[in-house]
């Protein structure tokens, strides 16, 4: 990749190991220091920084059902089910609200915070959801087209989110009154297969090779560390 990279050893498999750093002041997925996984076994888990680690947390079973999934917030999540059902659910699940059927279209997703999400839809629309003040409504507005090329998305922030793309360049985007604006960061992330955000200014990657590599933004790129591996069970990000 066209980012520095600083590699971090991780002995011990099934925790993770990140560089320590600054925590940013951002408007954060997860209260800025988590990211979801469902793995091969159809576990849930919830990844948990603290200090200079990611802890394991399971969350639940029987998630096997699930074709995408992304965090909204520190006790929500969405849930894109195979039966092309989206449900929103609170964190630990117990408590889960039906959004509605039908979203067979969506090839991606990713949240942005609570109250907003995208979806890159099978026709290459870009489309931002937002829900209603007493959180019951989703509502779509389309905010771009020609988005076929997108092979991975993740929210960032409210107003931002990363996107790697079939060639494997990796680009900011900043949406502003629902136009984003794109910011070129770098090239050779084809290797990357998984992505999740944690917070305005970090996200993780799993590469092909099964390492967990947590990017956190200097400047105008990202300074990467290996924070794991044995991540090849990992099916999901969020």
């Amino acid at each position: 990749m066209s980012v520095i990279v600083a590699l971090f050893a991780l002995s011990v498999s099934g925790t993770a190991a990140a560089a320590t750093t600054n925590e940013p002041a951002a408007t954060n997925l997860f209260g800025g220091n988590s990211f979801l996984e469902i793995n091969d076994a159809g576990l849930l888990v919830r990844w948990d920084r603290t200090g200079s680690t990611y802890a394991r947390n399971v969350i639940g079973s029987g998630w096997g059902d699930t074709r995408l999934i992304t965090g909204t917030a520190d006790t929500q999540l969405l849930q894109l089910r195979w039966d092309d059902n989206l449900l929103e659910w609170f964190i630990p699940p117990g408590s889960v609200r039906p959004i509605s059927a039908g979203w067979g279209a969506t090839r991606l997703n990713t949240g942005l915070d609570n109250s907003n999400f995208l979806e890159i839809k099978t026709n290459g629309d870009l489309i931002r959801w937002t829900v209603n003040a007493t959180g019951q409504v989703w509502s779509p507005v389309k905010i771009g087209n020609g988005w076929d090329n997108t092979r991975l998305i993740i929210g960032l922030n409210s107003t931002t989110f990363l996107e790697v793309t079939k060639a494997g360049d990796l680009v900011r985007w900043t949406i502003t009154a629902n136009v984003p604006s794109r910011q070129f960061i770098g090239a050779g992330w084809g290797n990357a297969r998984l992505l999740a955000g944690v917070n305005g200014t970090r996200f993780v990657e799993v590469t092909d090779s099964g390492d967990l590599i947590e990017w956190n933004a200097a400047g105008n790129t990202y300074v990467g560390s290996r924070a794991g591996q044995g991540w090849q069970p990992a099916r999901l990000l969020g």
